[in-house]
């Protein structure tokens, strides 16, 4: 079988093109880069973009990692503080109203059971054991006499004491 001028041109011609881009490929990809330089800086740009997301992102993370970080220290701080450092009342099983026995390295101790915590003089309102009183009230068996602004008169069974906020 013979093959004519045509044929034999289209049986050669992907052999005779494959040689043409090997030889020229250098020249070829910087015209291709050339030509379509638009789509490039594009990806660049979207490519920027989205690593400029990426690290905001990021940031933010980081930023809410130190917050719970920090919540997580406050929690802790607030159950040490409320342990160590707040007034915690104990109450003996024999404590009347009037008084409680504390027991200090086996020193028993009488102390009042009144605590004034806050004062009120406008208004002439007084916190005492985590109650609001006025003058004229009763409060664990003591009759409010008096709120002043830097304590409150108060009568109880042994007679009159003043509740001072700082002792």
């Amino acid at each position: 079988m013979h093959l004519n001028s045509r044929q034999f041109l289209a049986l050669l011609l992907p052999f005779i093109i494959a040689l043409i881009i090997s030889v020229l490929s250098g020249e070829i990809v910087q015209n291709i880069s050339y030509l379509f330089s638009p789509y490039e800086e594009y990806s660049n740009k979207s490519l920027d973009s989205k690593a400029e997301m990426y690290l905001k992102i990021e940031e933010k993370s980081k930023k809410y990692q130190e917050i719970q970080k920090k919540v997580e220290l406050r929690k802790s701080n607030v159950e040490w503080i409320a342990k160590n450092m707040l007034y915690n009342k104990q109450i003996s099983t024999q404590s009347t109203p009037q008084q409680e026995i504390i027991v200090v390295d086996e020193v028993v101790e009488e102390s009042f059971v009144y605590k004034l915590e806050m004062i009120y003089p406008k208004v002439k309102v007084a916190l005492i054991n985590g109650k609001m009183v006025h003058e004229r009230e009763i409060i664990d068996g003591a009759k409010v006499i008096k709120i002043n602004n830097d304590g409150v008169l108060i009568e109880y069974q042994k007679g009159l004491k003043w509740l001072t906020l700082f002792r």
